[in-house]
């Protein structure tokens, strides 16, 4: 028979634990041993933090006030995101807590009360909070290509995120092209070849050149709107494309 057995059917006979000398330690030991003390110590932070500091999910044995306590939430967290879900209702609604909860644990978004999950204003919040919260929003968001442009803004560190099939949609390529940021190398490959591509591209970021194939940029209409829109792209033109027009572009 395990500890925790053993434990638990002690305390059934027994009764709860009163003494906060006896508890600190065996909280400490196991957190979930909170649930077999007095509402006494279930309401004590020293005991309470140091239960949830050992197991998150100990939070649903502490006494209301305490779970509505942020540090003693936060906590929790840290060890167990999943222990969210004992917070108080205030505090699972608590939209400025939870932004900074998620800035140091990511992992707590699938928690989150359904009204909260459900806002897509929200959980465009805890991206800009955190960029790793892509990895852990709601299905039905995964598949809403827009969203993810909309984050693009956000960061360069956003594309590190991104799901593998967005990486391959041209309208998500054309934004961290947009946004100047590291074209990710498997995505590279889909549009080196692409003309029609680069021909939009260069419109926005002439940097783009540099992605296209020797063929592309040998094509005097889209280096030259390439120079134009950045001068500096004429580096990624090979010498014997430069005329004077370019040249002239580039100055």
């Amino acid at each position: 028979m395990s500890w925790s057995f053993l434990t638990s059917l002690k305390y059934v006979v027994k009764g709860r634990e009163s003494s906060r000398e006896t508890a600190l330690p065996k909280v400490t030991e196991d957190g979930m041993f909170l649930k077999y003390v007095t509402e006494e110590l279930q309401g004590d932070t020293g005991v309470v933090e140091l239960a949830v500091a050992n197991n998150g999910k100990s939070l649903q044995f502490a006494a209301p006030a305490l779970r509505n306590d942020k540090r003693i939430v936060t906590v929790a967290v840290q060890n167990d995101p999943s222990s969210f879900q004992f917070a108080s209702r205030e505090l699972q609604a608590d939209t400025t807590f939870i932004t900074e909860v998620v800035c140091f644990v990511p992992l707590v978004v699938p928690f989150l009360c359904p009204e909260m999950m459900e806002n897509v204003d929200m959980i465009y919040e805890l991206v800009k909070a955190n960029p790793s919260v892509l990895k852990t929003i709601p299905s039905w968001l995964k598949d809403d290509i827009s969203f993810y442009v909309r984050c693009l803004p956000i960061s360069k560190y956003i594309v590190p995120h991104l799901p593998p099939p967005y990486l391959k949609e041209k309208d998500v390529l054309m934004e961290i092209v947009r946004l100047n940021y590291e074209v990710p190398y498997k995505s590279e490959e889909i549009i080196k070849n692409d003309e029609s591509f680069f021909r939009q591209a260069v419109k926005v970021n002439g940097f783009v050149l540099r992605y296209a194939n020797e063929e592309i940029r040998s094509k005097h209409d889209i280096i030259l709107e390439a120079v134009n829109t950045n001068p500096y792209s004429i580096r990624f033109i090979n010498k014997r494309n430069v005329n004077k027009e370019i040249a002239l572009a580039a100055v």
